[in-house]
């Protein structure tokens, strides 16, 4: 995010090179009264200051002020300005960690949390690149399930430099999966930056990264990786920022589990009990037709014993 990438933060006119401007114009102004209205000497020799004693030192004293002023007045207006962004740049962060927070951490599936924290990520967090990456413990690599892009271009141009759902090799993302600890790369010119399909990336305007881990229940499961337009984005308050943004992430992922755990104890519960009315109705049913029996048997043995003829009166 450059300085004109951020709403409301104009480029500060450059009051340096304007006191040089002035000093300069000085200078000459007082040779031309010199020459020309006190006519003290020829402009080769007043531009000069060499018509009067002490006109040189007064002539430096002066550019030197308006120069030292320019400047002083220079240095504030910058650091203004880089406060301002580093405001903007930190309101943006917040905003994309209150939609994590309030939204993000109310979806039902993990298709749908990854996709939507990643395009969040870009949209919301203004980062030009984004992706969540799913930990593969037997392979000791991560395997991309969400990709967000700030353009399609930069998105083909990545993906086709590797990263994919076959497996995507990037020395950060997975240092911070398996780590547990957030990894940055201040600036992909580094030689030894960890990030991955760095040329792709520089081409379509990302200059640092990060990526932060991902856990369920103290599991490793991934990493959330995104790429900043300026170099040495990830400060300290950044970093806390967003390490919030992937634990609310985490939270999310959690309870999601405990969904699933639930439904499917349920689901078991639901299963045993259907066996259990199955089982029960076929016993009541024995019972039942036992009982029937029964009476059937005892029926038959009174009409033996009604119908002997040995038994009857005589």
């Amino acid at each position: 995010m450059s300085k004109s990438s951020v709403p409301g933060v104009k480029t500060p006119p450059n009051l340096f090179s304007l006191s040089i401007i002035l000093a300069v114009a000085y200078w000459l102004f007082e040779s031309c009264m010199h020459a020309f209205v006190w006519q003290t000497g020829p402009l080769n020799i007043t531009i000069l200051a060499m018509s009067d004693s002490g006109e040189l030192e007064m002539r430096l004293v002066i550019a030197a002020l308006l120069i030292g002023s320019g400047w002083f007045g220079q240095h504030l207006i910058s650091k203004q300005v880089e406060n301002s962004l580093t405001i903007a740049r930190l309101n943006r962060l917040l905003q994309f960690t209150s939609f994590i927070n309030q939204s993000i951490t109310r979806k039902k599936d993990r298709e749908t949390l990854f996709d939507d924290a990643c395009r969040a990520a870009v949209e919301i967090g203004g980062f030009r690149f984004a992706w969540i990456g799913r930990y593969n413990a037997r392979k000791a690599t991560l395997e991309a399930i969400s990709i967000a892009s700030c353009s399609e271009p930069c998105l083909l141009d990545v993906q086709a430099a590797g990263l994919g759902k076959n497996g995507a090799h990037c020395a950060m993302a997975l240092a911070a999966a398996t780590g547990r600890e957030p990894t940055t790369c201040a600036t992909l010119k580094a030689h030894d930056c960890k990030a991955a399909w760095k040329e792709p990336l520089q081409k379509h305007g990302c200059q640092s990264a990060a990526a932060f881990p991902l856990t369920i229940e103290e599991e490793n499961i991934g990493s959330f990786v995104v790429y900043a337009g300026v170099e040495g984005f990830f400060h300290e308050q950044e970093l806390n920022i967003l390490n919030e943004a992937a634990g609310d992430i985490s939270y999310t992922l959690s309870k999601l589990k405990m969904d699933e755990d639930r439904e499917k104890h349920a689901t078991e519960l639901c299963q045993r009990i259907n066996e259990l009315e199955r089982f029960q109705k076929a016993t009541i049913e024995r019972e039942f037709r036992v009982k029937a029996l029964r009476d059937e048997l005892d029926k038959l043995k009174g009409d033996k014993k009604s119908g002997d003829p040995g038994k009857s009166e005589i």
